[in-house]
Order: structure tokens, then sequence, then C-alpha cells
């Protein structure tokens, strides 16, 4: 979809690869069937990053990208509630994400993943960049936004969220 800003990820990509940095990017997702993905295939050869990028398409189960991969992006310009953000962080993946609405509610800055502002490649490859230069800060990050997304966004958490929640709406 358009509003998961692809664009603005490879451009992040193509800067990190002109500062020297070792990147692949493993994109997951269907063809939208409305020209998206023809786009950013030309987009890739337009940046001269296509070694640098692969199209998987459908994945039935993501996790296992998740766990090999040395970071999770969104690069999102409109987001609601991210599953997949807190699928990275349950899987033990560094968070990288915009400041495009639904990662703010689930990440803290610096703590359990890093935000940026939407539509800002450069403010993106940087995060990334970070990531990999500080491997005993991203692995604390790791473990807080697990221990986030097991506390707050687990199945029992959300059982008993709606529990309480009916119970206030029945009187019980």
């Amino acid at each position: 979809r358009p509003a998961k800003d692809y664009p603005n990820l490879l451009r992040a990509v193509h800067h990190l690869v002109q500062r020297g940095v070792a990147v692949h990017l493993d994109i997951v997702g269907q063809p939208d069937g409305q020209g998206l993905f023809e786009s950013l295939q030309a987009l890739v050869q337009e940046l001269g990053i296509p070694t640098h990028v692969e199209f998987h398409g459908f994945v039935a189960n993501p996790r296992v990208l998740l766990e090999q991969a040395q970071a999770f992006v969104l690069a999102s310009s409109q987001e609601g509630f991210s599953l997949s953000t807190i699928e990275a962080m349950l899987a033990g993946t560094p968070v990288v994400a915009t400041t495009s609405g639904g990662p703010e509610e689930i990440i803290d800055d610096g703590e359990t993943g890093l935000l940026v502002p939407v539509n800002d490649s450069t403010a993106l490859a940087e995060a990334i960049e970070r990531l990999a230069a500080n491997p005993e800060r991203t692995k604390q990050m790791v473990e807080a936004a697990g221990q986030r997304a097991r506390a707050r966004f687990s199945v029992p958490t959300m059982l008993d969220g709606y529990e309480t929640l009916y119970r206030a709406v029945t009187g019980q």
C-alpha cells in the first residue's frame, strides 16, 4: 500500500549504501495490482540498489524473517496500530518506525525502539545505522521491547482488559 511509504525506505537504503554500510532490505507483502510494485522495482533500479533489495511477496510466516533480521523498519506515512511492529518486538528484532500515528502508541523512542519523522529517509537511514553502531544499546532496547510487548499486547493481557471493560460496562 502507498501509505507504507516504501520509496522512503528505499531512499534510506540508498543513503546507507552511499555511506558504505552493508545493508540488505527484505520487503514482505503482496503486490497491490495497481502499479505500486512496478514503480518500486523501477525506483530500486533508478537508485542503483538492486543487489540490496529483495521482494518476497506474500510470506505465510514472516516470523522466520523477523528472527533473522537485524532490524525491522516501518517507514509508513500513515499507520494505525501496527501488529507487525509488535510481532517484530516479540521476535527480538530491533524496531525503527516513523511517527505516523500508531507506532508512537507502541514504541518508547530510545527505550523500546527508534522513532523518526515521516518521509525523512535521511533520519531513517541514521536510525538504522545507529542500531548497527551500538549493539549493546540495541540489545537493551530489544529486551525492553519484548517485555513491553508481552506486558501490554499479549493475548492474556488483552483478554484481561476486555474482561475489565465488560465488567465496568455491565456493572459486575
